[in-house]
This record gives C-alpha cells, structure tokens and sequence, in this order.
C-alpha cells in the first residue's frame, strides 16, 4: 500500500480560525482547497511548507518535504512579459528541483477561459508526468472541478474541511438532498 505523501492531522490555529484540519495528499494526488478569500487558505501553506507551525495537531511527511508554492504574487519578475509567460515561467522555476508536492495559490486568476483551460491541462500533465503531488487553492468551485481529482471545501466559520469530490461541492450538495 502506497504511504501519504503528506498528512495533517487535527492542525488548528485559534489567530486564524482553523479547526481540526485533516487532509491527507498521496504522491500522485490532486487536490484542490475551494475557499473563500477569507477562509484562510494561505495559512495551510505556510503549515504545509513548514514556515509557520500550528498550535495544535501535527503535519507528517513521509520523506523529504520538497515543496514549491507558484502564486500570483510570485509572478511579478518579468513586467512586460503576459499574465501567461510569467504563469508558464513561474512553473517551469517551480519544476527544476522536481519537488514531490507543488502548490497553485490562485494562481489563474488574472487569466482568460482560452489561456486557463490551455494550463490546467498543462498542469495535469506535468504532475503526472512528474508523479508529483498539486495541491490547488482557489475560491473557484469550477475551475477546481475542472482540475483536481478531489475538492475539499472550506466553510466559513468553523473551516471545517468538507471533501466534494471531483464534482465541486454545491453539486454534490443537491444531488444528496434529492
């Protein structure tokens, strides 16, 4: 049996309002954390990449954590380049070590529907080509459906992770209350 690439395990932050977070990532994996803008996103990266630890509960690797976060703050290095050349450019930066997880902070949304369905489907080969885990944050629900093998919402609130699979969340949602 294939181990966890990646496991956190009851992480909770009271200063940003994170509750009892269980998500486990396999090596092959990709997920996609669907969240509003105020739901704290951000601070699973940093738990994740290790540059801040949680109060409570524990994030395990198995091996060696080899992360790389592409965002669209990272993006800025080439002013006159496209939203996409620097997008294109951020990735290719992001794959030369081959890390084992990458993580995609937003990182389309400053891109038209032609350019983004044209990267999502560049992103999955890549990680599959690369067997490295993608770990997508967006407050999408399409463009995460589209993408990810799972989709975990977070609600406001308790941010509690609730797991959609690869439909997105609202319509899982109907479909269970018929």
């Amino acid at each position: 049996m294939e181990k966890a690439l990646l496991e956190l395990n009851q992480i909770g932050q009271t200063d940003v309002e994170l509750q009892k977070v269980n998500l486990t990532i396999m090596p092959t994996d990709f997920v996609a954390i669907v969240g509003l803008n105020s739901v704290n996103k951000h601070a699973l990266i940093e738990f994740v990449t290790g540059s801040r630890q949680p109060k409570n509960g524990e994030v395990n690797w198995t091996g060696t954590r080899s992360v790389r976060v592409i965002s669209q703050h990272n993006r800025t290095d080439l002013i006159k380049a496209t939203a996409e050349q620097r997008f294109r450019l951020a990735l290719a930066r992001s794959l030369v070590n081959r890390p084992s997880l990458l993580i995609l902070d937003d990182p389309f949304g400053s891109l038209n529907m032609a350019v983004k369905r044209e990267l999502y489907q560049l992103v999955n080969k890549i990680g599959t080509q690369m067997k490295a885990a993608v770990l997508l944050l967006t407050h999408d629900v399409n463009e995460a459906a589209r993408m990810a093998q799972r989709v975990i919402g977070i609600r406001n609130g308790s941010n509690q992770f609730e797991e959609c699979g690869a439909r997105g969340c609202d319509e899982q949602k109907n479909r269970s209350s018929h």
